[in-house]
């Protein structure tokens, strides 16, 4: 199908192959993508690329891969682009994988690399000479097992122009990879229609234009970074500024600065992105910047904090960054990409709510002046046609208004399922509400994300798999690890932390959490007070007891490509005994904790005054050591003038506490007392 350059639409298109080449056509020479880095600038103006891909694409329709998966094995820049644009040319499935740039490659790169490909059963593997040599030195076997194109070795004068059999709408362009690092990686399937389709939501909700520019810092292979950037700049015709995700990370400042250099309109990272600027850029370094072009400033792929959009308009109001500018989102590679967001939605997005109704799953509005408020983001309204539905993950029916449940999403753009694993495309991509049938009946995506919608805005509160069950409620990881961060000067910020609970095989579910330490902080003097300084916070802003504590050499909690915190990896790496701990604290039960704890109202008025208090805060002391099963040596750290719930008594622990004394003592205390942190000599009193 041929399209008029001058009134063309790329709502019209078939693939996003076709609007290049309208591009292409319309605005030849404008710079399409730039690739930055130390050593200077890279660009590919709309014409260049088109040329580039229609030779690379024509040799892989000769290869015979149309409707077969090619694996793009490239670090972030250029190469990575041509090789896209090529695949969606010659109808073949663009599956693009993790890969650092020369010298920066890791075991669990290679390993991932191997999974996926095997997973995909790859037809071709399109790479460069380059990037192929850094695999042969440490995983030569990927080179053997495989059929490799390096496009380095192309020019587009060797091979004629590609042939005019082009992709239909319906057919796959992309395989989103959003794992691998296990043995079975899953893929989500994207056809041409739903990219173009969640293109055109994204250019609804952020206005960007052909005047507009866009600057990634996040890996090409990534959602937020492949379609939300890369390919929506080709969709609204604009210029897209890249660099590698190792440069950001070096040095975050680079990311603030490309945008003031190039006058970026639209940039957006998961939250870490934007608190690691907030942290490392200096007051000196942001008041040299001028983000004044910044129109859109996404955040998306993580829980968003508050705390962090505060932090980093402070910070960088001096540098002109508008105050509006912040625009939380949701999305998912299983969606293509977005699902809910809009343009500078923070002010009207922000709600603080009541914890204790939160944890019961109920949403109750606190006044904002209140101290003790869960404060939570809203990430816009749903996008284009999509359907958002709240449901109750257990008897799969919708959620009551006001009350959080499983965020279930329905529409054209969301994607076909997972490549080759059907068990878990049905589980996942297949889900029916009951009081929807007949011709009103929609299959669901469960995206295992939990939340709530206010006024038509999403509002995201954590993930299904990972919530905490303690005595019956409902905690938030992301809550106790925000809490956990800021604890002690020595602590790694910015997702340096993780929340989980562990079975014991005793019927118990056990809190754990791990925290990384500052480089330069890692001395055995820290290590106790560290250690002591997570249990007190979590007791405090929690009322939850940390059995084992961990302090981590920086990297050691792992996470996704994308940043976010990979908890249950962590949990079996624990269990495993493959963390890199510095120092570890755990409360272990021990056979004799409840010994010499027995203590009788007749007994205590044989004591002079002065001896029934120092007996009543043992007692008190002796009977939490037990309910906490601390081992004798961790009992005798306990301290009679610190409040119980610093150190470690929780809402159920108190409970038992005030029951025992006033079977054994006669005697009533107040839990309120307990819980608002009275210590063991207070108590005695």
């Amino acid at each position: 199908m041929s399209y008029d350059a001058q009134s063309f639409s790329p709502s019209q298109a078939a693939s996003l192959s076709d609007v290049l080449e309208v591009r292409a056509k319309q605005t030849p020479d404008k710079v399409a993508y730039r690739f930055v880095h130390e050593h200077g600038d890279e660009v590919l103006t709309y014409a260049a690329l088109h040329t580039r891909a229609a030779a690379i694409a024509a040799i892989l329709q000769q290869r015979g891969v149309k409707g077969s998966p090619v694996l793009l094995v490239f670090p972030s820049g250029l190469e990575f682009v041509v090789a896209l644009f090529a695949c969606f040319r010659a109808g073949a499935i663009a599956a693009p994988v993790s890969v650092a740039r020369k010298g920066a490659m890791r075991a669990s790169m290679w390993l991932r690399l191997s999974n996926i490909a095997t997973n995909a059963n790859a037809t071709l593997m399109l790479s460069s000479k380059d990037t192929a040599a850094d695999l042969m030195t440490a995983a030569p076997e990927l080179l053997e097992n495989f059929r490799w194109l390096f496009i380095d070795d192309l020019t587009h004068d060797q091979v004629a122009a590609p042939s005019q059999d082009k992709p239909a709408p319906h057919e796959i362009a992309l395989i989103q990879y959003t794992s691998g690092s296990t043995a079975e990686p899953k893929g989500a399937v994207i056809t041409h229609r739903q990219l173009l389709l969640n293109l055109a939501m994204l250019q609804e909700a952020y206005r960007q234009t052909e005047d507009s520019v866009l600057v990634n810092w996040l890996p090409h292979f990534h959602d937020l970074g492949l379609i939300v950037h890369i390919c929506h700049a080709m969709y609204v015709g604009a210029s897209c500024v890249t660099m590698d995700p190792l440069t950001f990370v070096a040095r975050p400042l680079t990311w603030l600065e490309t945008i003031s250099k190039y006058r970026g309109t639209f940039s957006g990272a998961p939250n870490f992105g934007y608190d690691m600027c907030a942290n490392k850029v200096t007051t000196a370094q942001a008041q040299s910047l001028d983000l004044r072009s910044w129109e859109v400033a996404v955040n998306a792929g993580e829980p968003v904090r508050v705390q962090t959009i505060e932090r980093f308009a402070t910070m960088f109001a001096p540098s002109g960054f508008p105050a509006d500018t912040m625009s939380p989102a949701f999305g998912l590679a299983e969606a293509t990409a977005i699902v809910s967001g809009g343009r500078g939605l923070v002010a009207q997005g922000l709600r603080c709510l009541v914890p204790a109704e939160l944890i019961q799953g109920r949403v109750v509005e606190m006044p904002p002046h209140v101290a003790g408020g869960r404060w939570v983001v809203g990430c816009g309204r749903s996008c284009g046609s999509e359907v958002i539905a709240i449901v109750d993950p257990d008897n799969l029916t919708r959620c009551p208004s006001g009350t959080v449940g499983e965020i279930w999403v329905s529409g054209p753009a969301v994607a076909s399922g997972y490549w080759q694993r059907p068990v878990e495309t049905e589980a996942t991509f297949g889900a029916r509400l009951p009081d929807e049938s007949g011709s009103h009946e929609r299959t669901y995506l469960r995206t295992g994300d939990l939340g709530f919608v206010l006024d038509e805005q999403l509002y995201i509160t954590g993930r299904l798999k990972d919530t905490l069950v303690v005595h019956g409620a409902v905690h938030y990881p992301q809550d106790i690890e925000q809490s956990v961060e800021t604890a002690h000067p020595a602590f790694r910020r910015s997702g340096s932390t993780a929340a989980f609970q562990v079975d014991t095989g005793d019927g118990e579910e056990r809190l754990v959490v791990l925290q990384e330490l500052e480089p330069n902080q890692a001395t055995p003097e820290a290590f106790a007070t560290c250690l002591q300084a997570v249990r007190n916070i979590v007791a405090d802003h929690h009322g939850l007891l940390v059995h084992t504590v961990c302090l981590l050499e920086r990297g050691g909690v792992l996470k996704t490509t994308s940043g976010k915190i990979r908890r249950a990896a962590c949990r079996a790496a624990l269990l495993d005994n493959k963390l890199p701990i510095l120092a570890r604290a755990d409360s272990t039960p021990t056979e004799n904790s409840s010994d010499d704890i027995s203590l009788s109202r007749v007994k205590l008025l044989t004591l002079v005054a002065a001896d029934r208090v120092e007996r009543l805060r043992s007692y008190v002391l002796q009977q939490l050591a037990a309910a906490l099963r601390l081992s004798p040596d961790q009992a005798r750290e306990l301290r009679p003038e610190q409040s119980l719930l610093s150190q470690g008594m929780d809402s159920l622990t108190a409970t038992n506490l005030a029951a025992r004394i006033q079977q054994t003592l006669g005697v009533a205390l107040r839990l309120d007392d307990l819980l608002l942190g009275a210590s063991a000599t207070q108590t005695a009193m």
